[in-house]
């Protein structure tokens, strides 16, 4: 009698460890990678500005934001956005340049140094400097959208490239610590923020026109980093 209850228990606990493992299986079959789109304007939208003039960053868009992957909205007011930008400024060196639009400033590339070039000065949400060439913008939210407003007054010349670039995948969320965007057992997965300044008139020419191009070979993220080089960024010529 005893024998048999031993091994009834033994059983149980055999049939509760193989549930448990199918589970996870079937867990790890079904995945979701968000992908979002951000909006940024940049204005007085000019390929030419001189020293002392000014121009603003501003981001006004709605918290319910739109998903690319399966065209859904996905509501990220308590969850939040992270973005940064770098700002370079390209020196006759870096003419003829091939750059990782993720790194431009990689393996000899156009030197990130451009921090000190500008003053800044945040209206709305926070503005934070990092190193000599980064900042950091953090989001008022007021009715149902995310609100950031800077504004960049010029005080060096040459030619500068600013680029915008999210930091959840880096900074946020990790294999053990996904994002928990909606009500489903599937893993979720937070892929790079597309971003869109002027509706895509960025003055990328001023690049070209310098003969830098970026490298083709980009891996799974190579669509959105092109997007964010051409689109997700800005280029301008500040003269005295």
């Amino acid at each position: 009698m005893v024998t048999r209850i031993i091994y009834a228990f033994f059983l149980f606990l055999l049939l509760g460890l193989l549930s448990s493992s199918s589970c996870e299986k079937q867990e790890k079959k079904c995945s979701h990678d968000y992908k979002f789109e951000e909006p940024i304007t940049i204005y007085l939208a000019k390929d030419t500005i001189h020293i002392d003039d000014s121009f603003y960053i501003e981001v006004n868009t709605p918290t319910n934001m739109h998903d690319l992957t399966d065209g859904k909205y996905i509501e990220l007011k308590d969850h939040g956005i992270i973005t940064h930008l770098h700002f370079y400024k390209i020196l006759q060196e870096d003419n003829n340049r091939e750059i990782d639009p993720e790194h431009p400033g990689y393996n000899g590339a156009i030197s990130p140094n451009a921090n000190d070039k500008f003053v800044f000065s945040s209206r709305k949400g926070k503005w934070t400097l990092i190193g000599n060439h980064g900042a950091k913008i953090e989001y008022d939210t007021l009715n149902g959208n995310f609100i950031h407003k800077t504004v960049v007054i010029a005080k060096d010349t040459g030619l500068f490239y600013l680029r915008f670039f999210d930091a959840i995948g880096y900074y946020v969320y990790s294999d053990n610590l996904r994002p928990n965007l909606a009500n489903t057992d599937c893993y979720q997965y937070w892929s790079y923020m597309q971003y869109t300044v002027n509706n895509g008139i960025t003055n990328n020419s001023l690049l070209e026109n310098r003969g830098i191009t970026i490298r083709k070979n980009l891996g799974k993220t190579g669509d959105t980093q092109k997007h964010n080089f051409k689109y997700g960024s800005w280029s301008f010529v500040v003269v005295p």
